[in-house]
């Protein structure tokens, strides 16, 4: 597997990190924060799909740049994004 490949998936990881914080807003992570969960999530997910031998890995580096970000989001400590009921 060639670096391009893998800045390939890191730009998926960084083009998720930017689309959620562009929508989460104030009540999202910072920046930063957000495209370096999104590149890991992107690089652990094609990289499962490349250690498996399967087809894919594009999709599941979308995938998993998206798993990381909602887990990150979900269960942070001082603002969680499910904490209240929105009336």
């Amino acid at each position: 597997m060639s670096i391009g490949i893998w800045l390939g998936y890191a730009l998926i990881g960084v083009l998720t990190g930017w689309v959620s914080h562009t929508f989460a807003g104030d009540r999202g992570l910072k920046l930063i924060p957000s495209l370096f969960f999104g590149i890991t999530g992107a690089l652990l997910g094609s990289s499962m799909v490349y250690a498996a031998e399967l087809a894919g890995a594009g999709f599941m580096a979308l995938i998993g740049s998206i798993a990381v970000l909602f887990t990150v989001y979900t269960f942070r400590q001082d603002e969680p994004i499910f904490d209240k009921a929105v009336a």
